[in-house]
C-alpha cells in the first residue's frame, strides 16, 4: 500500500512532477495531432513517453483520451489562428496575390 505525505508541503514536489509529466504527455499528443497523425498512432507514441512518476498511479487510457480531447481542441485553435495570420498577410501583398 502506498504511503502518502501527511502535509501539503511534502506533497507539493510529487504533485509538481506529476503535473509536469502529464503536461509533457499532453504536449506530445498535440504535436502528433498537428503533424496529422491518426489517433491510433498518437496513442502508440503517447504510450512510449507516458511514464508516471509514481508507479502506484500510472497513466491509463482515460488519461490519453483526456490528453487527446484537449490537444484536438488546441490544434483546432492553432490552425484557425494560423489561417487568420496567413489571410492577413496575403491581404497585404501587392495586388492581393494569393
Amino acid at each position: 500500500m502506498p504511503t502518502w505525505p501527511t502535509s501539503a508541503s511534502a506533497a507539493a514536489p510529487q504533485a509538481g512532477a506529476a503535473v509536469e509529466e502529464a503536461g509533457m504527455a499532453a504536449a506530445t499528443v498535440l504535436g502528433n495531432i498537428l503533424r496529422g497523425l491518426p489517433k491510433e498512432e498518437c496513442y502508440e507514441r503517447w504510450c512510449k513517453i507516458a511514464t508516471a512518476h509514481d508507479p502506484a498511479w500510472p497513466f491509463t487510457g482515460r488519461d490519453f483520451e483526456r490528453h487527446y480531447r484537449s490537444a484536438a481542441r488546441k490544434a483546432e485553435q492553432i490552425r484557425a489562428e494560423e489561417q487568420q495570420v496567413r489571410a492577413q498577410w496575403l491581404g497585404r501583398l501587392p495586388g492581393g496575390i494569393r
